[in-house]
């Protein structure tokens, strides 16, 4: 299969604060989680220990996603070619994601509540071999790209 130029097409900036909000939720667990679990085993010392430990490293991991999420935002490219869609991601684990046209069996919008807050869609694509999720898009480029995705995939015409 020859590959086009690499993707050209961005999700939106703010999907950074989408992502920033749920690892702000998973700290805000993770904190009461531990402070709950010192609580707990207060008058066993190695036990406390390990929780105190367990819960630094915890949220130094989600401090550090913290600040990478905007490298992360623009290290996402996806581009819809003649025959197959194109998805490239990461910044420390890079994925080019080719999917055929012809395998794609289902494509959706969705909105959870927050992308609502920042006015956000994301599109999955549903293949015989798994979805692939492709977040941060404004609606209206959501929806083009869902019903480019369902033309070319020939999916409109019950095929």
């Amino acid at each position: 299969m020859d590959f086009e130029p690499f993707p050209s097409k961005r999700i939106s900036r703010k999907i950074v604060m989408v992502w920033r909000i749920a690892e702000l939720l998973t700290l805000v667990f993770v904190v009461l989680f531990s402070a709950s679990m010192l609580w707990v085993f207060s008058g066993t010392q190695w036990v406390y220990r390990l929780i105190q430990l367990g819960g630094s490293f915890l949220s130094a991991a989600v401090i550090i996603s913290f600040l990478l999420q905007g490298l992360e935002q623009r290290s996402w490219r996806y581009e819809v070619w003649d025959s197959f869609i194109e998805i490239s991601k990461g910044v420390v684990f890079k994925q080019r994601l080719v999917i055929p046209l012809g395998a794609v069996q289902f494509v959706d919008t969705k909105q959870g509540p927050v992308e609502q807050l920042f006015g956000l869609m994301s599109v999955v694509i549903s293949t015989a071999a798994g979805a692939h999720k492709l977040p941060g898009l404004e609606p209206g480029i959501a929806v083009a790209l869902r019903d480019e995705i369902v033309s070319n995939a020939g999916l409109a015409d019950g095929s």
